[in-house]
């Protein structure tokens, strides 16, 4: 039996983002998230909810990404959507429980078809942004500004041609046909602590695509791993509201994994928003936003060449809402800019020469995404 260890790279998320509201203010949303966005970033938020709401939309990312040469990767585009439902209920609960849920569905020519060997040269992250993304949730207004919600992410991988190397030999996987699936237990609460104050916090347990498959040629052998693999992570947020200004400032944690050699790693989210009143029935929003995210994979020494450098991202968005009892509906745009900062990986004096990564590459690049998305309440 061979087991594929891989390093988490990236959620899907990180790279595209899930909405264009939370996306514009730098992927902040612990305690800021509103509608389906509530769904992935704290379903405690959507006890918020007080009716009903549709989105949908799209997303999108090309990179530039090299080593000592271009490192191609195709770009990944896709369908966005999703929705939020206020409860009914009664006496005390009336308009406190809130469902809502989002999704992510790439394109047919974007979607992962496969998987590459360690050795061959690539960036995770990029390839993990081409994942089938559910998330679902429900929150819970329990009263005194406290908020309570729990919910589900669930991520996919096409099921394309596989391989692992035996012997020096390139060996296909027979997987079958469909899809390699995970789901993670998703737990989050909000608390207002006055003067426009907020705090959230989320637990999102580990999410993994596994599989396990037999390899062609080879009777008696099999093999174990994931196709995507995102660690255990906890992530808090504060943010204050003041006057046409809102402010948000996050910490996530990532734990590592051991099995793939990963350090556990600590980003940081900024987000601003501005409202701008244009008339009674129009709102306008302009929003922008800073994270920064540490790699956890160690230095390619040995013979694998998955790079992952440290990333920044700059985002920028902006919204118009219109009030008018016709058309209660939402358009937002986002873009963001990602940096991967260079890393230098040298190889140990006893890997092969032939290896694409001999004797050293020092790799980086960019990434830039966008999306939109009309909302529509009722």
């Amino acid at each position: 039996m061979f087991v594929v260890a891989r390093s988490a790279a990236a959620s899907p998320e990180d790279v595209l983002g899930v909405g264009p509201r939370s996306s514009g203010m730098g992927g902040t949303g612990v305690s800021v998230a509103t509608g389906y966005e509530a769904a992935r970033a704290n379903p405690a938020l959507l006890g918020l909810e007080r009716g009903s709401d549709v989105s949908v939309g799209f997303a999108g990312a090309f990179f530039g990404l090299h080593g000592r040469s271009d490192i191609p990767e195709r770009a990944v585009h896709g369908l966005s959507a999703g929705g939020s439902y206020t409860v009914g209920g009664h006496g005390i609960w009336k308009d406190r429980i809130g469902v809502g849920a989002s999704f992510f569905l790439p394109a047919a020519e974007s979607a992962r078809d496969g998987v590459l060997l360690p050795q061959d040269l690539q960036f995770p992250f990029a390839e993990d942004a081409r994942a089938y993304v559910l998330h679902a949730g429900l929150g819970i207004d329990v009263g005194g500004g406290v908020r309570f919600g729990v919910g589900l992410a669930s991520i996919a991988s096409h099921r394309g041609p596989l391989f692992v190397s035996s012997g020096g030999t390139r060996k296909r996987i027979d997987a079958g046909d469909g899809l390699f699936f995970g789901v993670a237990p998703v737990v989050g609460a909000s608390y207002d602590l006055g003067d426009h104050f907020r705090v959230g916090a989320v637990f999102r347990g580990e999410r993994s695509a596994k599989f396990e498959a037999a390899i062609e040629g080879a009777p008696g052998e099999r093999v174990q791993g994931f196709t995507q693999h995102e660690p255990w992570r906890i992530d808090v947020e504060t943010s204050r509201a003041r006057g046409h200004w809102r402010g948000a400032l996050g910490l996530s944690y990532a734990h590592g994994s051991a099995l793939a050699g990963d350090a556990d790693t600590l980003a940081v989210r900024l987000g601003i928003e501005r409202l701008i009143e244009l008339t009674p029935d129009v709102n306008a929003h302009l929003r922008v936003g800073y994270w920064y995210l540490p790699s956890a994979s160690p230095d390619q020494t040995r013979a694998a060449n998955r790079y992952d450098d440290a990333r920044s991202a700059v985002t920028l968005g902006y919204g118009v809402a219109l009030f008018g009892a016709h058309l209660p509906i939402d358009l937002d745009v986002y873009s963001q800019f990602e940096l991967l900062h260079l890393r230098m990986n040298r190889k140990d004096d006893d890997i092969p020469h032939d290896n694409p990564g001999w004797p050293s590459q020092q790799a980086g690049g960019a990434a830039f995404a966008g999306g939109a998305a009309a909302r529509y309440r009722f």
